[in-house]
């Protein structure tokens, strides 16, 4: 218990009050982006993140599990069966594509399978990084693959969909 005081006090901090800023400057994502940067910042500095112990860990994936559980509201949905469907062929593309791009990314990388597959895995980064601290991947290189890809998603995607849907918009208003 020693060895998380006293930089446990600094990150819990610094990351509360990224997180609460970029919620006020409206930041994507801000109470997972804003802890994120800063928690790169201290660990850049110099200043190492405290290695929690284990009954904090999974306690935080059981509160994280129970959360997206209660977001699930099955009787939201209009066609069950579709809808059953579509997530269920959704997810085998997604892991399927996943574990094909993670045995080329372990061959051409020279990291292990699972490090690759929970690195491209679709989901999220605070359930990939904590499957990864489980199984002994290498937790750097999967975090900072799903820190990629989330950063790519709210930053890349949006001004990639604005310059398609602008020259749509564009093209119909030639058309008409």
């Amino acid at each position: 218990m020693r060895e998380l005081f006293p930089n446990f006090i600094i990150y819990a901090f610094a990351c509360t009050f990224c997180a609460v800023a970029g919620q006020k400057v409206k930041f994507p994502t801000a109470y997972l982006l804003g802890p994120a940067l800063v928690t790169s910042v201290l660990q850049l500095s110099g200043l190492t993140g405290p290695v929690l112990p284990d009954l904090l860990l999974n306690a935080a994936q059981l509160m994280i599990g129970v959360f997206v559980g209660l977001l699930l509201d099955p009787r939201r949905l209009n066609n069950k069966l579709v809808t059953l469907l579509l997530a269920v062929l959704s997810s085998v593309v997604l892991i399927g594509g996943a574990y094909i791009m993670s045995l080329l990314f372990a061959y051409f990388d020279e990291v292990s399978v699972s490090t690759a597959l929970l690195s491209l895995a679709p989901g999220g980064m605070d359930q990939m990084s904590l499957i990864a601290h489980e199984v002994g991947a290498d937790l750097p290189t999967v975090a900072g693959y799903q820190l990629f890809r989330t950063f790519f998603i709210f930053f890349g995607v949006p001004p990639l969909f604005k310059l398609i849907f602008r020259g749509r918009k564009r093209k119909a208003s030639a058309i008409g």
